[in-house]
């Protein structure tokens, strides 16, 4: 499998890919298994001069969040996040479930929810000039979900 350096990705993507600058404010969402490189990517912002803010979640925060959150809060408008975002400048996503079948036993309407509640916020960085990165990490768990062997998934999504 190919061999994956966490520091070149960041820098590219910092400084060649999104061309960040210093006091931007870069909101980096990620899962408990891409921490490493959230973490990679938020020392380059720092090097640079920018601010990062790295938010972590993980399958199971995901999936207790659903599960044990009265319907009335899932669909309670996110307004401190939307507040936040005034001030993002960047926000780079990395997908924060390992596994996608996590959230197969949660109810279709509890995630709409969940989505609808979150618009406001979104829309907050929808209506300005936010800079958006969209980053695949690939997991083993993806790849059986995806029907690929775990080399050929990892290899082509790093290869890219």
């Amino acid at each position: 499998m190919l061999e994956i350096n966490y520091k070149h990705i960041a820098k590219t993507l910092i400084i060649d890919s999104m061309k960040l600058k210093e006091d931007d404010v870069v909101w980096i969402q990620s899962g408990d298994h891409n921490i490493l490189l959230a973490e990679e990517i938020g020392i380059q912002c720092w090097k640079i001069g920018a601010f990062p803010i790295i938010e972590v979640e993980s399958d199971n925060f995901m999936k207790r969040m659903y599960e044990e959150t009265p319907d009335k809060y899932l669909k309670k408008p996110h307004k401190h996040l939307a507040d936040i975002r005034k001030h993002i400048s960047a926000l780079i996503y990395m997908e924060p479930l390992k596994d996608p079948a996590t959230l197969e036993s949660i109810p279709a309407y509890k995630k709409s929810a969940f989505m609808a509640s979150a618009m406001p916020a979104k829309k907050v960085l929808w209506d300005r000039d936010v800079k958006v990165a969209l980053f695949l990490y690939p997991t083993p768990e993806m790849a059986k979900a995806y029907k690929v062997s775990w080399k050929f998934y990892h290899d082509r999504v790093w290869g890219a």
